[in-house]
């Protein structure tokens, strides 16, 4: 909960970002922009200007229709943002480089399964956590041990049955797709 009290980016990092985006965004596939700047200061563009970009594709999940194009991606989804020495470059590529946060809004587009078998389940897990402690259109996600996330459908009329009983058995701990449901229910 301490990510919901505060802004996704402050005006003064909008007024620094938004150009660069804009002026991305005109640039024909293949090609790239060039911001020169300190290694630090690429540092931290890059983190602001690739969580601008994963917001905006999360946001894509309310704003547009599954059959639209943007559904899912996002305005910024064909942009590559990547530091090197001398500052930072902005390609538009056709086909870019699925990274863990990208295939977990693909998830929760698709609503089919997403390997990401390529990262450890913890990042995944952790990953899944942070994201939808801040966008309520991820909840329902979850990972799985055999390296996929998956999303349940909610089904509101669904109960749950708890036995309070404390002594004999205990009581199994829920399974992800369990906990996934619980918390995206409103």
């Amino acid at each position: 909960m301490k990510y919901m009290n505060r802004p996704a980016i402050t005006p003064g990092q909008e007024a620094e970002i938004f150009p660069l985006l804009d002026a991305a965004l005109q640039l024909p596939f293949g090609k790239a922009i060039v911001h020169r700047c300190s290694p630090s200061r690429a540092n931290y563009l890059s983190r602001i200007l690739n969580g601008e970009r994963y917001r905006n594709a999360i946001e894509s999940l309310s704003t547009y229709n599954p059959n639209e194009p943007l559904y899912g991606k996002g305005l910024y989804y064909h942009l590559v943002i990547e530091q090197f020495p001398k500052g930072l470059l902005i390609a538009s590529v056709e086909f870019p480089p699925e990274t863990l946060t990208s295939a977990i809004i693909k998830c929760a587009a698709t609503k089919q399964p997403v390997n990401v078998s390529a990262y450890k389940y913890i990042t995944v897990k952790s990953r899944i956590n942070k994201l939808t402690e801040r966008h309520k259109e991820l909840r329902g996600l979850y990972a799985e041990q055999d390296g996929f996330v998956k999303c349940t459908a909610l089904n509101p009329e669904e109960l749950a049955v708890v036995d309070i009983d404390i002594g004999g058995q205990t009581v199994n701990a829920p399974s992800p797709e369990q906990r996934a449901k619980h918390r995206a229910q409103p």
